[in-house]
């Protein structure tokens, strides 16, 4: 008994489970289900349902049809809500908009959707049913012929001229603006350029958009074509009227537009002219049509070819100069700070200064007569400027500030001291040749 009461316990669990998972339920329609004509948009509709809400979107099999094309859904859905057996259903709708290239039967296989569902314990997948349906072509058009079908259409013309009034050269531009309501722009046909003698024809690449509703859904499309003629030849011409045939799907009937002829007139283009003629000026110049240069010219011209040949191969030996003379220069000017006079030069201004100082004096003592002390140098001097000097050196390093009047008796004594260092240095330099009559 208590092995029954446990089996029953378990199925009922069972059961309650499974009537607790939800459901997924799908269903596919065409919009429009019945007279279908090559040419036509038709919607395939997919219904997505389920008792509580959808997760993520659903994802939807590709499709495939010969002999028809399909464009598959934009990912952008309809929010629906159906009331079925007591239950609310919640989901979305989804199309497959569905072009007919030929009359015949068409069959569209079962589609597999899965969805993620709340509270299911994995995603849920449902199949719709098989749909098949028939396209007749319409009458006034060949078999062979896909024809424009459109609830509504819109064919107008707009022309533009490069220059008014026209003449040879200049081009008119003829825009065509067709509009068709429940037709896709990849289904509006291509209008021909009919060719005009005199008229050099230009086609532009076409501009096709779809129309839509604001929210994502297709209405319809759009195609502006644009044909450039220019002119070749003055005279009249004519743009030829067009025709287009559709067919009607709010009436199922054919119906005929058309564009008018546009009528325009081109003239000649004057020739070019010059502000002033170059034969004739030549011919009053004594040139007649040629052009003699002058051998003063001549000649100038050619000693400029030839100077720039020579200094483009003179190019090494210059440089090689300029270095020469550079090192030079530099020398020169090592040897010059390195002399004598140069250190005797700033004997003065040294000693000029608020604090004196006497480091070109020992500069100049030292290169000009070899001593390397002042008092080797007071013993050449003679008494009198040696004592002069002495003074100076004693009240210099004396005191914390040189006695101006002591700075002057030496800027006066400078050019004594340096006539006496020089006739001491020619006194005691030695020829370095030996006598040339030796006793």
């Amino acid at each position: 008994m208590k092995s029954w009461l446990l089996l029953l316990s378990l199925l009922a669990l069972t059961f309650s489970a499974h009537a607790s998972e939800p459901e997924l339920q799908v269903t596919a329609r065409l919009v429009p289900d019945k007279n279908i004509v090559v040419g036509s948009t038709v919607r395939l509709q997919i219904d997505v349902l389920v008792e509580t809400w959808l997760t993520a979107a659903p994802d939807l099999p590709e499709l495939k049809l010969s002999g028809a094309s399909v464009i598959p859904s934009n990912g952008r859905a309809q929010n629906i809500s159906r009331k079925q057996a007591g239950k609310t259903l919640f989901g979305a709708s989804y199309s497959y908009l569905i072009t007919p290239h030929q009359a015949g039967n068409f069959s569209i296989p079962a589609l597999t959707i899965e969805a993620s569902v709340g509270q299911a314990s994995a995603p849920l997948s449902a199949s719709t049913q098989p749909i098949t349906f028939s396209a007749a072509q319409p009458p006034g058009f060949a078999a062979d012929e896909v024809p424009l079908v459109a609830s509504a259409l819109d064919w107008q013309q707009s022309i533009h001229y490069s220059a008014q009034p026209l003449k040879v050269g200049d081009s008119i531009t003829r825009e065509l603006h067709l509009k068709a309501q429940d037709s896709l722009a990849l289904n509006l046909p291509t209008v021909e350029a009919p060719a005009v003698e005199g008229l050099r024809l230009y086609k532009r690449e076409p501009e096709v958009t779809d129309l839509e509703d604001g929210r994502g859904h297709k209405t319809g499309g759009q195609r502006v074509d644009r044909q450039v003629y220019v002119v070749e030849r003055e005279g009249d011409f004519s743009l030829p009227p067009l025709k287009l045939k559709w067919w009607d799907s709010s009436a199922n009937t054919l119906r005929e537009t058309s564009i008018d002829a546009v009528e325009f007139k081109a003239a000649a283009r004057a020739p070019l002219k010059t502000p002033f003629s170059v034969e004739q000026d030549l011919e009053q110049l004594g040139q007649s049509t040629r052009i003699h240069l002058s051998q003063y010219w001549l000649s100038l011209l050619l000693g400029a070819v030839l100077l720039t040949v020579v200094a483009y191969y003179a190019r090494p030996l210059i440089w090689r100069g300029r270095r020469v003379y550079q090192a030079q220069r530099a020398r020169i000017k090592q040897q010059w700070r390195a002399s004598a006079l140069f250190a005797w030069r700033q004997v003065g201004p040294q000693l000029k200064q608020p604090q004196p100082q006497l480091g070109a004096f020992y500069l100049w003592l030292q290169r000009r007569t070899q001593r390397k002390s002042l008092r080797q140098f007071m013993q050449l001097l003679p008494p009198s400027l040696a004592k002069r000097l002495s003074r100076f050196i004693e009240q210099r390093y004396a005191q914390q500030t040189a006695n101006p009047q002591a700075v002057e008796d030496l800027l006066d004594a400078l050019p004594n001291l340096r006539r006496a260092a020089n006739k001491r240095t020619d006194r005691t330099h030695k020829p370095a040749l030996r006598p040339l009559n030796p006793q």
